[in-house]
């Protein structure tokens, strides 16, 4: 799970962005992440199959992904992408710590944020974390984050 989740937060991958950094947004990815298992009710096959940085099995696992994605204020209730990257404390520090990595993961939220709509929040996050993935691959900026951190 813990792997899984820290993807959500791959974005910030780069060798030059400041650990402090790194840290204070993996800590609040897996709180968000033990939270959202919770409330969306995920099951141990799901959270396996997230630990192993494979697809959730369940309907619910893949709305654990929609929670998290909510929380960083990537993702709308209603189920829809937000058009703009989020505008948060956390990302106006990456900005002023490494513009390129800032601008990057602007670059990779753009290339996202017309993944269809699947008609529910939880299908739709699913689509938006692969094509987050493939994307940030691009900008090497999807390597930082591992299940040995």
């Amino acid at each position: 799970m813990k792997s899984f989740i820290l993807f959500m937060c791959s974005l910030v991958c780069a060798n030059a962005l400041d650990q402090a950094l790194i840290d204070e947004k993996k800590a609040m990815v897996m709180e968000y992440g033990l939270e959202c298992v919770e409330s969306e009710k995920a099951t141990t096959e799901d959270i396996i199959a997230m630990k192993e940085h494979k697809p959730p099995v369940t309907h619910e696992g893949r709305c654990v992904i929609f929670c998290v994605s909510k929380k960083l204020n990537m993702m709308n209730d209603d189920g829809t992408i937000s058009p703009a990257p989020p505008k948060t404390e956390w990302l106006d520090k990456v900005k002023v710590n490494d513009p390129e990595v800032f601008g990057n993961m602007e670059k990779v939220h753009q290339a996202c944020v017309g993944v269809e709509h699947k008609g529910d929040g939880c299908d739709t996050a699913y689509e938006f974390v692969n094509c987050m993935k493939t994307e940030s691959q691009k900008y090497g900026i999807d390597k930082l984050f591992s299940s040995s951190q």
